[in-house]
């Protein structure tokens, strides 16, 4: 049975994986009456716990660590499902244990990307955020360990571990019952995404519901073609965010829209993708053996005939 909390904390969290879709999934679960997603998608609440992140640290800055604060974030909420949707977790053992401390029967929920796809996808995010240096190339992943992100913060580069999922898997189930998470890959969900929400109704307790597929805040990924409009369109995000409340919902999709037709998203050398399909195989495969994971989608290792252009405007 699902866990039942106080009416202020979580209790079921989209976990994984960074750039997997997470932000369409949560999007699209916020429509179901039964379930609450907060406007601040990813607290990172348990990722932070209790830390002192400076204000010059640009990229964790805004991150919530203190559990009033968090509590806040579910003040009034009524639903059975109420959503953290942080997808840093999955990738944290001490993340999860917290969770499991604090919220016993969580339910988890993680999308899978294509580990070739999503090591791309998430180096030019960080790019086009100003997470890396200018002049970056993805190439260096390969053999820089640490980068200077600004504000004193160093950023370790961990786009390559990020994507061997079956070692964050078998910490994970270390942790917690696989009868508590639902798994399956990102593509699955772009695919056969009815099918996909019909699954974790089931698994989350709640009834079906038909919900619009259109719907989705959109983080895409890239390079902006334009500087300036880039900037303006950043700083109506983060503008928008302090009172979403207040800007309504075709002004914050314009921005979005504008934001996005901006970006370009570079497109990975032959010899880089082969080198990456190398680098992930024999995890890939053991993903697929040790935590029966379908990976018939994943075009870089299934095979298939079908070639998958995962849409990044909904990463």
């Amino acid at each position: 049975m699902l866990a039942r909390t106080n009416g202020n904390w979580a209790n079921t969290f989209i976990a994984g994986v960074p750039k997997g879709g997470t932000t369409a999934l949560a999007a699209i679960l916020a429509q179901h009456p039964e379930v609450f997603v907060p406007r601040k998608k990813e607290p990172r609440y348990y990722y932070f716990k209790d830390e002192e992140i400076s204000p010059s640290n640009k990229v964790n800055r805004n991150v919530i660590t203190k559990a009033e604060h968090y509590a806040a974030l579910y003040a009034g909420a009524s639903e059975k499902v109420l959503v953290d949707a942080s997808p840093s977790y999955y990738g944290s053992e001490k993340a999860l244990s917290l969770i499991r401390q604090d919220v016993p029967g969580a339910r988890l929920i993680l999308l899978l990307r294509d580990p070739v796809e999503r090591t791309f996808s998430h180096f030019w995010f960080a790019v086009q955020r100003g997470y890396e240096p200018p002049g970056s190339k993805f190439e260096d992943i390969f053999t820089a360990g640490e980068v200077d992100a600004g504000g004193g913060y160093v950023r370790r580069r961990n786009y390559l571990k990020s994507s061997v999922y079956v070692e964050r898997l078998d910490a994970l189930f270390k942790i917690f019952p696989r009868g508590q998470v639902y798994m399956t890959t990102s593509e699955r969900f772009m695919f056969e995404q009815a099918t996909v929400l019909s699954e974790i109704c089931e698994f989350l307790e709640i009834g079906r519901y038909d919900f619009d597929l259109g719907v989705g805040e959109k983080a895409k990924s890239g390079l902006p073609k334009s500087r300036l409009v880039h900037a303006l369109t950043r700083n109506a995000q983060r503008v928008m965010k302090l009172a979403p409340g207040l800007i309504p919902r075709h002004v914050r999709e314009g921005v979005d829209r504008a934001h996005n037709s901006n970006l370009v998203k570079p497109q990975m050398l032959p010899g880089t993708r082969r080198r990456l399909v190398d680098y992930y195989r024999d995890s890939v495969s053991e993903l697929a053996r040790k935590h029966q994971v379908d990976v018939s989608h994943w075009r870089n290792f299934s095979g298939a005939t079908r070639e998958f252009q995962f849409n990044d405007d909904r990463v």
